[in-house]
């Protein structure tokens, strides 16, 4: 890693130099007609954007607001505008699209999924086209040529108990300073490190930091049926794979959920599984004398191509959700009044 600490440098420069522009206003934000609720990080990889999105259209969903999300569709094979959901239909998969909007588009058919590399017209076409009240904007920290009426920081406090270090020698995209920017913070807690994970950021920003826990919802039937609670049986044997950014996170979740886990298949983040691949994945399990075999909701929509060679009911997926554990309400209260909902 000390190797790449020039280029750490380099890049920290253009970052630093790229947000004085903005700030300066030589480069421009351009407003679009509904709010904008971004969320975002300071790091590079899985930190649960995706549960944080999910709450945060739930949220909106529950007011009666009509909620678009929007991103880049990270890993997809396309380029330009898609229509991800309509609002009642998905119309895109997962190669076409990227992982995290089609499985949002799966959970919450009420809402606009679409994805864009030019968020500023990805924005514009989903409000002329269907007429969204908010927007929330899927890891757009960074992105500020759109302008957001309200700025979402997720950090996970795992990653504040080393100094922070910029790519490509570390994995922070901005310095924690960057955290004035935002309208809030979500901390993700972590079962290690200090009692109060709040206090190493409170130097770099003021505002309001709400705690949260990442927490298995339900096990799901990998063709999205016969959902149960995760600890309906204790000490189940399961096989796991993945193909995330942190993949001994997901050993850990669901070893803490109670189940046996008898072995990890580690692929590469955003993998697509081949039939081969998935024939290899329940051999493996049949030898490690598991009874389920158990992947994450975001690898299960990454195999719907592969479900002819899924014969059995072994197989699921872990839903996670976000669980505010302090500040909900204020929260809450804030999502409402950037979508101009009266509480």
């Amino acid at each position: 890693m000390m190797l790449l600490r020039p280029a750490a440098w380099i890049y920290g420069g253009a970052v630093a130099l790229r947000n004085r522009m903005f700030d300066a206003g030589i480069l421009s934000q351009v407003r679009v007609p509904v709010p904008v609720i971004s969320v975002g990080n300071l790091t590079a990889g899985g930190s649960g954007k995706t549960p944080l999105v999910e709450y945060i259209v739930d949220c909106l969903t529950r007011l009666g607001v009509k909620t678009g999300t929007l991103s880049r569709g990270y890993g997809r094979s396309t380029r330009g505008t898609m229509i991800v959901s309509d609002g009642e239909r998905v119309l895109a998969d997962t190669a076409e699209a990227g992982d995290e909007p089609v499985q949002i588009a799966r959970k919450f058919r009420p809402a606009v999924v679409m994805v864009d590399e030019r968020r500023i017209r990805g924005a514009r076409f989903m409000i002329d086209r269907f007429h969204v009240g908010c927007i929330v904007l899927d890891d757009g920290f960074q992105h500020r040529y759109l302008k957001r009426d309200l700025d979402i920081v997720l950090i996970d406090a795992a990653d504040l108990q080393t100094s922070p270090v910029l790519l490509p020698a570390g994995r922070f995209r901005e310095p924690l300073h960057a955290l004035k920017r935002a309208g809030c913070v979500v901390l993700i807690r972590s079962s290690e490190g200090a009692d109060d994970p709040a206090a190493g950021i409170r130097k770099y920003y003021g505002g309001l930091v709400v705690t949260a826990e990442k927490q298995p919802a339900a096990l799901v039937g990998i063709d999205g049926r016969n959902r149960t609670d995760p600890g309906a049986e204790p000490r189940m044997s399961c096989y796991a794979f993945c193909g995330i950014a942190k993949p001994e996170s997901f050993r850990t979740t669901l070893a803490a959920a109670g189940y046996d886990v008898r072995g990890l298949r580690v692929f590469g983040d955003h993998h697509r599984y081949s039939p081969a691949e998935l024939r290899e994945i329940a051999l493996q399990a049949e030898h490690a004398g598991s009874r389920l075999i158990v992947t994450t909701e975001k690898d299960a929509a990454r195999i719907a191509g592969g479900l002819r060679e899924i014969t059995d009911d072994r197989w699921r997926y872990l839903e996670i959700r976000m669980k505010i554990v302090e500040g909900e309400q204020v929260l809450k209260d804030m999502i409402a009044r950037t979508a101009g909902v009266t509480r």
